[in-house]
């Protein structure tokens, strides 16, 4: 697995010296550009080795414990628990900065540069935002690809999008510019998205590549998260390879439903026509802060009776709302139900909220079909925004019409 810039990483140096090393002797390695968790000290089989950091560097200092004999390859390896970083930067192939030394009475070795080192590459706050912020709808997606290192024509830039999903294997037409792209592929078993690059792309120079909506990527049914950390980029670029670094995301996406969870309204007594209380079950995916809120839109649900304001119920845990504001929809065409909540509410958090009769809530003269989709609900939370979003809800049956008519007319108290 290839390092990541700016990661915890082992370190194994590789050596052959010309003098033979006795016990004692100290070799210095200078890594400009790394960083520390702190001076340490790890003793290995045949190693002491201590950790220095300065405002700009890393200097480890390898002492033998034992003779070391000369021109023999010789391997000290740094582990992790020495808690040395890489550069947040990442790192040109055979970079000349990484710096070896030697104090050895049997002849010191002038500082020289590490003859071969492995590049890492490394992306500058890679940026992925969604036009169409919708859980588990075909969205569009811009990028903002800012390398470190130089990528060739021919060599790919990845991106795992866990839970996201698509129809459409291929699709550089709907990649913008489309001269970036070779190929854009898109694997729904490993849910990644790859592009192949069409022109090389420049260190330290930022490319703007969007996606559009006909490539039918859809966004997770859970939403995503502003800290979700499995959204990340890869490359295989020969300058220095990329391994899954997190990306940013540019607007979180809420969601109320992950399939095994999904909204729930039911009804007392569930009859058309009627004043009947109203609880909502909800799990969502996003938490929802004090203050912030969460809505329902309830078309051809009559307005006459409503409170304006009622108390609500939240079950298991109490004190959950505000009171809900109630009121009806612009031209009189349904009812809207807006809950502040009062206390917060964690992710995950299944509560049942509920408006009792004297919310003035009456269901349609119609009824509610089982499959109905046009009952919504929304909210403004910050941590991830849900729009109008169908919602599960009882079915209420309900006669339209009624009439009674006999076969024949006869005499009053006669068979019919």
């Amino acid at each position: 697995e290839p390092a990541s810039a700016g990661a915890n990483s082992e370190i194994s140096l590789q050596f052959k010296a010309i003098m033979t090393l006795y016990k004692g002797a100290a070799i210095s390695l200078s890594l400009p550009g790394f960083t520390s968790s702190g001076t340490k000290t790890i003793v290995t089989e045949s190693w002491n080795i201590t950790v220095n950091a300065t405002s700009d560097q890393v200097v480890v200092v390898m002492s033998a414990r034992g003779l070391v004999p000369g021109d023999v390859p010789a391997v000290v390896k740094i582990p992790l628990e020495a808690g040395v970083y890489l550069p947040v930067l990442g790192l040109p192939p055979n970079s000349p900065d990484l710096v070896i030394a030697c104090e050895a009475v049997s002849g010191p070795a002038a500082p020289a540069s590490i003859m071969e080192s492995p590049a890492v590459g490394a992306f500058f706050s890679p940026f992925i935002s969604f036009g169409i912020r919708m859980a588990d709808e075909v969205t569009n997606m811009t990028l903002h690809i800012t390398p470190s290192m130089y990528i060739e024509e021919g060599e790919e830039i990845g991106r795992d999008l866990p839970d996201f999903n698509g129809a459409i294997m291929r699709f550089a037409d709907a990649v913008s510019p489309r001269e970036f792209v070779e190929l854009a592929e898109w694997d729904d078993d490993t849910k990644k998205l790859t592009l192949t690059l069409a022109v090389n792309v420049t260190g330290n120079e930022t490319n703007i590549v969007s996606i559009s909506s006909e490539a039918g990527i859809r966004l997770p049914l859970a939403g995503i998260r502003a800290d979700q950390q499995a959204l990340t980029i890869s490359t295989n670029a020969a300058a220095g390879r990329v391994d899954k670094y997190v990306m940013v995301i540019g607007e979180p996406v809420g969601s109320f439903s992950d399939g095994a969870n999904v909204p729930f309204v039911e009804y007392h007594p569930g009859k058309a026509n009627e004043i009947n209380s109203l609880s909502l079950v909800v799990r969502p995916k996003m938490s929802v802060m004090a203050g912030e809120k969460i809505s329902l839109t309830l078309p051809g649900f009559p307005a006459i009776s409503l409170a304006g304001k009622a108390d609500v119920a939240s079950t298991p845990t109490p004190g959950l709302f505000l009171p809900a504001s109630l009121s009806p929809m612009p031209g009189g065409t349904g009812s809207r139900i807006v809950l502040t909540v009062a206390s917060g509410l964690a992710r995950d958090e299944s509560v049942r909220l509920t408006l009792g009769p004297e919310a003035g809530i009456v269901l349609p003269m119609q009824g509610i079909r089982a499959n109905a989709t046009s009952l919504l609900i929304e909210s403004d939370a910050a941590s991830g925004p849900v729009l109008p979003t169908s919602i599960a809800s009882q079915p209420v049956g309900a006669f339209n019409e009624t009439e009674l008519i006999f076969d024949n007319f006869v005499q009053a108290g006669a068979p019919s």
